[in-house]
């Protein structure tokens, strides 16, 4: 003999819940989101790692040609804004300048989505940043995407927000 059992008060709890996850999941929280997600590439990237499907890769080494001109641009004092925080000639990280870099933007934010770019913006060099970004991405060192681990991260921040929207809920009860 099968028993019925009643949860009182579920639908209302279903109802309130749907109701605190699009509040949660709006464009102020987003945007930390968007802001946070930037932040990541731009660490992982500058630490000389890119990323394609999900995995993080060391980026491919730059040609000794290269390291030259980016050794007489430091010597010159001209490497850019990196060459202060230690970063080598030969370091392949995509950070000759920097402007590629400072260039990533949180173009688009709206609920439950945000969209980053590498803007246009004309560099000193005479090129856009995003040019600039699709070429080394093409001479292998794509870096435009999150990680696995990345989004990890971004989905434990989004964990950690409903469970605070669950409590708060559970507090009104």
């Amino acid at each position: 003999m099968a028993s019925r059992i009643r949860v009182i008060g579920l639908k209302e709890f279903q109802r309130d819940y749907q109701k605190e996850i699009e509040q949660l999941l709006n464009r102020t929280f987003m945007l930390e989101l968007a802001n946070q997600a930037r932040k990541l590439i731009y660490a992982r990237t500058k630490q000389g790692f890119g990323s394609f499907d999900g995995t993080k890769f060391k980026l491919a080494p730059l040609k000794p040609s290269y390291i030259k001109v980016r050794s007489k641009l430091a010597d010159a004092g001209r490497l850019g804004r990196f060459a202060e925080l230690g970063t080598s000639p030969a370091s392949s990280n995509l950070t000759l300048s920097g402007q590629m870099l400072e260039a990533i933007t949180v173009s688009e934010v709206a609920s439950r989505r945000f969209t980053l770019t590498v803007n246009d913006n004309q560099r000193d060099d005479g090129e856009t940043n995003q040019q600039i970004a699709q070429y080394v991405t093409l001479g292998g060192r794509p870096f435009f995407e999150l990680t696995s681990s990345e989004q990890l991260v971004l989905f434990k921040e989004i964990e950690r927000a409903v469970r605070r929207a669950v409590r708060r809920l559970n507090q009104k009860k």
